[in-house]
């Protein structure tokens, strides 16, 4: 379904109808952080490839947001998709040195372009939610981290 979505999405921005484009990339996005909240629950094989696949899709909504002349809503996308590449360059690095890496983080935006049904699913939460907790677990060790923040 992402590809196809994907493939849409790149077509309507080539013909410069950005609204079905951004609407196509809403649902991306959408798949992407379903996905990416499962395997945060697990230790999947080749994790940080598809955090970086979730970036691009971010920055590819992002491009599409400017487009449409909302900077800030492009500017979250762009923040996160960097985020997601960051986290991605950990999970291989720890991966690559035999630590198991388990970053969960959670992202709720609501903004003008999702559909009222997904406003409504959303509605009691606020606006933005990020929640992280990194865990380093290196053979047989347990490290913790020292805080953990909540912003929102």
């Amino acid at each position: 379904m992402r590809t196809a979505y994907s493939g849409r999405a790149a077509a309507y921005e080539k013909k410069g109808d950005y609204l079905r484009a951004v609407s196509d990339l809403n649902m991306v996005v959408l798949f992407y952080a379903v996905e990416l909240e499962v395997l945060n629950d697990q230790s999947a094989q080749d994790r940080d490839k598809f955090m970086l696949e979730a970036s691009q899709a971010y920055r590819a909504r992002g491009n599409v947001l400017r487009e449409l002349r909302k900077p800030a809503a492009a500017e979250a996308d762009t923040k996160y998709a960097a985020a997601l590449e960051a986290d991605a360059k950990t999970w291989a690095e720890t991966t690559r040195l035999g630590h198991h890496c388990i970053l969960n983080t959670v992202r709720v935006e609501l903004c003008a372009l999702l559909s009222e049904s997904v406003k409504a699913i959303f509605a009691p939460l606020p606006t933005v939610i990020s929640l992280q907790l990194i865990f380093m677990l290196p053979a047989g060790e347990v490290m913790i981290p020292d805080n953990v923040s909540v912003t929102g």
